[in-house]
């Protein structure tokens, strides 16, 4: 005899404050602080390095959506620390500031760019991907932090 089959489980949503819901918010911001960077380092790898550069985006993000799954505070603050570095590519100083410190952490001369002759080990396409995310990462962290602790002092104390 055919058993009727349960209904699925409904789709839950996470609710702000939530572990998931920092993870996902995370991802968002993430992907919308890409296209600057990517776009400058497409010039330099265009002769090699790209699974260098794949293999730092993922370790970055990684490292993020982890610690957004172990601290909601931490999580607040680079995501709303990240939205700000990602609405500054409109005019892309930092982003520009951190990728000249990653290729020369990487071994490139600032001054010999755009790398129209050079081949970029993937080692390099890492080691400039991986200190360029971790400065605008670090300055996410930073800035969220300050707009977090200025909401809290708005706020006022708590009772």
């Amino acid at each position: 005899m055919d058993q009727p089959t349960p209904d699925p489980p409904s789709i839950q949503h996470p609710s702000v404050g939530e572990p998931r819901y920092w993870q996902i918010a995370w991802l968002l911001v993430f992907l919308g602080n890409l296209p600057v960077p990517l776009f400058l380092a497409t010039e330099v790898v265009k002769n090699g390095g790209y699974w260098g550069v794949i293999a730092s985006l993922v370790l970055l993000w990684l490292a993020g959506h982890l610690a957004c799954r172990r601290s909601n505070l931490f999580a607040k603050r680079i995501v709303i620390g990240g939205a700000i570095v990602g609405a500054s590519q409109l005019w892309p100083l930092p982003q520009l500031m951190a990728g000249l410190f990653g290729l020369a952490a990487a071994g490139f001369d600032p001054g010999d760019i755009p790398i129209n002759t050079a081949t970029p080990s993937e080692w390099q396409g890492f080691v400039a991907t991986f200190v360029t995310g971790g400065l605008l990462m670090a300055a996410a962290a930073t800035i969220g932090m300050l707009v977090v602790a200025i909401g809290a002092a708005a706020k006022g104390p708590q009772q």
